[in-house]
């Protein structure tokens, strides 16, 4: 049987990945491989401009960029996609961005690799050293795009995120956020860089900290590093969409909170949507055309 597929979706966590699986429930199969005792579900998505796209999709089950390299390769090594989409949330670093907005990253610092632990004075200090993955050229230009190109995609993202909105949290509460600085009424997709590491962003002090050494950071999570050397390391095309459902500092909680999680949920249906315009409009590489990938240390 030939497994092959032209997607290959990976996801962290299983709150992230319902989100997807409610989205897919009537299509979707699962398939289980014994020797790595995980699961995938397959499934296809429309493609307004040829035949739609065969669909893979799993979730790690745990954080951090060590687990979810071995799924990703794996996944990759089972499947042959022509491409691996990583979607999940992540926290913003960024006045560019606000909760709901959507970071595609144009390039994934590993931050912490290769880091070394110093002495000043009579406290400790990490000298960040890190890899920097490149994202795929090929797919950036078409998502950057995507507004000129493909204008009636980049509408209907703009008003399923809308929709998506208004279900999962109250009118008043919603306009109280609006106010605030925090989300946007109508959210954006924004290309830039993606801090990658094994630590939980919650202050301003590790923000500000980080950010030392990328001040275009526009959002921290800890997957993508991972997820992108197993593309590279194998030649597959790697596109990051990460949702912003927080702003990385100790205002989390209390966004976490709106609705019992409600922003979460909304920045992910908002990654998910990115995608699915992505797809509809042919963008994401299939088996005949693989664009490549590019990364430096």
């Amino acid at each position: 049987m030939d497994d092959r597929c032209d997607t290959a979706i990976i996801i962290a966590l299983r709150e992230e990945f319902q989100e997807l699986r409610e989205q897919i429930q009537q299509d979707a199969r699962s398939e289980f491989d014994p020797r790595t005792s995980q699961y995938y579900y397959r499934f296809s998505r429309p493609c307004a401009k040829a035949r739609d796209y065969d669909c893979v999709a799993t979730f790690v089950g745990a954080m951090g960029p060590t687990n979810a390299a071995y799924v990703a390769g794996e996944m990759i090594r089972r499947y042959q996609p022509a491409a691996i989409i990583n979607v999940g949330i992540a926290g913003g670093v960024s006045g560019d961005v606000r909760v709901g907005d959507v970071v595609v990253a144009d390039q994934i610092d590993e931050y912490l690799a290769g880091s070394k632990a110093t002495r000043s004075g009579a406290s400790q200090e990490l000298q960040l050293s890190g890899t920097v993955h490149r994202a795929c050229p090929q797919h950036l230009s078409h998502i950057r795009n995507l507004e000129f190109a493909h204008s009636h995609q980049k509408q209907a993202w703009e008003s399923s995120c809308v929709s998506s909105l208004e279900r999962l949290v109250d009118q008043a509460t919603a306009l109280d956020l609006v106010k605030r600085g925090l989300i946007s009424k109508v959210p954006a997709y924004e290309v830039g860089h993606l801090a990658s590491g094994p630590v939980v962003a919650g202050t301003v002090d590790f923000v500000a900290w980080l950010k030392k050494r990328d001040r275009k950071y526009l959002a921290i999570e800890m997957e993508a590093a991972g997820v992108v050397l197993a593309g590279f390391s194998t030649g597959t095309p790697t596109v990051v969409l990460r949702g912003i459902s927080d702003l990385a500092d100790s205002r989390k909680a209390d966004l976490d909170a709106v609705g019992g999680g409600a922003l979460r949920r909304y920045a992910m249906r908002n990654a998910l949507h990115l995608l699915w315009g992505l797809m509809s409009s042919g963008i994401v590489a299939r088996p005949e055309a693989r664009p490549a990938v590019e990364s430096r240390t």
